[in-house]
């Protein structure tokens, strides 16, 4: 696109912006650019509170992370059983895994014993590491710090983006009434001519 092109769109969504006292403008393009400016600066003045709201998921997911990481812990738990493979339950790393009943040792040296994922064609005996709590229970395995970074760039991301795709539609089905209310108005003006110039 040449530069000389570019001036002009430019020019043209300046002049749709800000109609000012353009004397060709009619009140639907006026309404239609204090929307448009308006879907266009609310967007902008959200970045700071999306941006606090990231910031404030990120306090707490980290708060979070670090609880976890110091009352879970890793084990080893002993299949009780062979690990076959039935129905799948979940794909780690392209392998087959199966839930398998397993025995580990809790905390205070009494055993604790339950369901776990292990890779498909593991044999009873075999080891696999699995996350505890203090209680000895099997738990999800913490949360990181850059878990809780992910989490919180997707809450502001998100929270961003809603208001901007809101603004956006809202600016849209206003230009798309204002089109319609147009057209309607200039069909009966050209019917009102058309009248006219028959009825000569």
């Amino acid at each position: 696109m040449s530069d000389s092109t570019t001036s002009t769109c430019l020019g043209r969504f300046l002049r749709s912006l800000f109609p000012g006292r353009n004397p060709v403008a009619r009140t639907s393009d006026r309404i239609e650019a204090a929307v448009l400016l308006l879907a266009i600066v609310v967007p902008l003045l959200a970045l700071p509170i999306a941006a606090a709201l990231g910031s404030d998921t990120y306090a707490r997911e980290s708060r979070a992370a670090e609880l976890e990481a110091s009352t879970r812990y890793e084990s080893t738990a002993v299949l009780l059983t062979d690990a076959v493979l039935e129905s799948p339950t979940i794909y780690a790393g392209g392998r087959q895994t199966v839930q398998v009943r397993a025995e580990w040792q809790r905390p205070d040296g009494s055993p604790g014993t339950g369901l776990v994922v292990a890779e498909a064609g593991l044999e009873k005996g075999s080891e696999v590491r699995v996350w505890l709590d203090e209680s000895g229970e099997r738990v999800q395995p913490p949360r990181t710090q850059a878990m809780a970074a992910w989490n919180a760039a997707a809450v502001a991301i998100t929270a961003w983006l809603s208001v901007t795709l809101v603004c956006a539609l809202s600016w849209w089905a206003l230009h798309a009434l204002l089109d319609r209310a147009r057209r309607q108005r200039w069909q009966r003006e050209w019917d009102e001519l058309d009248r006219e110039i028959h009825g000569l």
